[in-house]
């Protein structure tokens, strides 16, 4: 059964289909061009072990690679992926690796769309972002509307489902 805040969600998104064109890649792709090379001779190991840790699993395949769905869940950063990785594409490093996410992609608040600017109050976004690490605050605001989402941010996409209005989504990377 669904919450009030979920049967609104779904109204507003029927159909649609945000950020379709871009592709999200898993988290800890520190050589893109190993990514590019052998991910698509892989097993989709990633993928398996993403629904083993998540329950419908954000990494999916397409046939030829795998990518990040945010619009299934956020990521739960857990490095699963990045330990059954068979040819190194993905690497979960050292101590401290939680922190060391590299998105190929940003997320943003589109200001048009996000009802806290349209000055209603919603804090949905912030109160999500709680995120998996114990980091919080990546998104603040300010006064009582304008959310903004600053330099803590982890990428964990928890907030884009999240969203009553479909505001928050992902943006390519200039520095990647």
């Amino acid at each position: 059964m669904l919450n009030r805040r979920e049967f609104f969600h779904s109204l507003l998104n029927y159909g649609k289909q945000k950020d379709e064109n871009l592709f999200v890649l898993p988290p800890y792709n520190f050589n893109r061009s190993l990514f590019y090379k052998f991910c698509q001779e892989c097993q989709k190991d990633c993928v398996d072990a993403c629904s083993r840790v998540c329950k419908e699993g954000i990494i999916k395949s397409n046939g030829k690679s795998v990518y990040v769905d945010f619009r299934v869940d956020g990521c739960k950063l857990c490095g699963e992926c990045a330990i059954v990785c068979p040819n190194g594409v993905l690497e979960v490093g050292e101590e401290g690796w939680e922190n060391r996410a590299n998105w190929n992609v940003a997320i943003v608040i589109e200001e048009n769309l996000c009802i806290a600017h349209q000055k209603t109050m919603c804090y949905t976004c912030k109160d999500i972002c709680q995120s998996v690490l114990g980091i919080s605050n990546a998104i603040e605001f300010i006064g009582l509307f304008y959310p903004k989402i600053n330099r803590e941010c982890i990428g964990c996409g928890m907030c884009i489902k999240s969203c009553p209005t479909n505001a928050i989504g992902i943006r390519e990377r200039e520095n990647v």
